[in-house]
């Protein structure tokens, strides 16, 4: 009994032997993760040294990017490449102003997008003014971040306007039907790609006067477009110096202003209005105004109308 003991025990040792031996072997069937050589920095260099483009130049690329392999151990396509612009000497702590690439060692900006970028910054328009460029290179993850060398580039940024147009170059105004839409003016964003606010204005005025004393209409910020009646639309007439019941020419042209102070106007639209003679409103401001309900003491804006 006791050598069927021992052999028991001698067999069930060698199965738990071979047992482990076959778990190692599986063990050493698993693939071992690749490890990869990490990258090296990107070289980056730039086609132009000084950029001063014009508005003829908007759509056309004025500058491009150019970079070294940063050698990761991957196919090109995995690679990501992220372009820093600040101006110069603030150590690229401005906020989403910059452009990423994929797959690519190169990369081009137009007029109107370098034009964006250092409007971002702050830069004032027809004044040249420095930025510095850098490059990140990484995986397409993120990962092993690799820094290019810094560039300084002078740019010169430009006027770059709304373009406004007009529903209507002719319209006739009536008394029975002021209320009604008369028309309506639509325009492009001014500073296109520009990230800050930008507030916008009617501005209207005789044809021929060059706006030197306009009259503006707001209409507000992030907006492309204003209606107008056919009352207001006679008030820009009238306005205008165009006596009511007869025909003239009025000049309609955008203000936009950016917040940074910068302001710029659209083309000028014209339209030859027929004029009416609106109705004479009389209103009678006084001390009796606050007791009564009828808005403050003599505020002619509270004041009750004259029947």
């Amino acid at each position: 009994m006791k050598n069927l003991l021992k052999l028991l025990s001698a067999s069930l040792l060698l199965v738990m032997v071979f047992s482990a031996c076959k778990k190692t072997d599986n063990l050493k069937k698993v693939e071992e993760l690749p490890v990869y050589i990490p990258g090296v920095s990107p070289v980056l260099s730039s086609s132009v040294s000084t950029v001063a483009p014009t508005l003829a130049d908007s759509n056309n690329a004025v500058i491009t990017f150019s970079w070294t392999n940063p050698k990761f151990a991957t196919d090109l396509a995995n690679t990501k490449y992220i372009l820093l612009i600040d101006s110069t000497g603030k150590s690229f702590g401005a906020q989403n102003n910059n452009k990423t690439v994929t797959g690519v060692l190169t990369t081009s900006l137009t007029a109107r997008e370098l034009n964006a970028y250092v409007l971002n910054l702050g830069f004032k328009v027809g004044v040249q003014q420095s930025i510095d460029v850098i490059l990140i290179s990484s995986y397409v993850n993120n990962n092993d971040r690799h820094y290019s060398n810094s560039l300084t580039i002078k740019v010169t940024p430009y006027v770059d306007p709304s373009i406004l147009a007009t529903q209507n170059t002719a319209v006739v105004c009536t008394l029975p039907n002021a209320a009604l839409p008369s028309n309506n003016f639509w325009w492009t964003p001014t500073f296109t790609g520009y990230t800050g606010s930008i507030n916008y204005t009617l501005q209207y005025d005789s044809a021929g006067k060059n706006f030197v004393a306009p009259i503006e209409i707001p209409v507000g910020a992030s907006i492309f477009t204003k209606g107008l009646t056919q009352a207001e639309m006679n008030s820009t007439a009238l306005n205008s110096g165009i006596a009511g019941g007869t025909v003239g020419k009025v000049e309609y042209r955008i203000k936009a202003v950016t917040t940074t102070g910068i302001t710029v106007y659209s083309n000028v639209v014209n339209v030859t209005i027929t004029s009416y003679v609106p109705i004479l409103r009389l209103y009678l401001p006084g001390g009796y105004q606050g007791s009564t309900g009828n808005g403050n003491d003599w505020d002619p804006g509270t004041a009750p109308e004259l029947i």
